[in-house]
């Protein structure tokens, strides 16, 4: 009698504990939404042999600058031109690197 009892509470006991934690939690699919404006178009920046012309807007002012190709590093307002990789020996093809801030 006292191993049918002992059964019954570990039973009860058990069906108690497994039925208040859930199998499953929170949902598996939904929607984010992120919202947010660009106040400020991106630079248009040009380079020939020589120079690199920038041309940006700083707080709704259109801003321009001028520099030799070949110096180490072309400040800006909204930021910099940190160098060029040339790709060929002859300096016709490069990569320039610009941070915004």
């Amino acid at each position: 009698m006292n191993a049918y009892k002992l059964a019954c509470i570990s039973a009860s006991i058990s069906f108690l504990l497994f039925t208040n934690i859930p199998l499953c939690s929170g949902a598996t699919s939904g929607v984010i939404h992120i919202v947010g404006m660009i106040v400020e178009d991106g630079c248009t920046i040009n380079n020939s042999q020589q120079t690199v012309h920038i041309e940006c807007f700083n707080d709704g002012k259109e801003t321009e600058t001028t520099a030799p190709i070949n110096s180490s590093e072309i400040n800006f307002p909204t930021g910099k031109v940190t160098g060029i990789k040339w790709l060929h020996a002859n300096h016709d093809l490069g990569i320039m690197n610009v941070e915004y801030e």
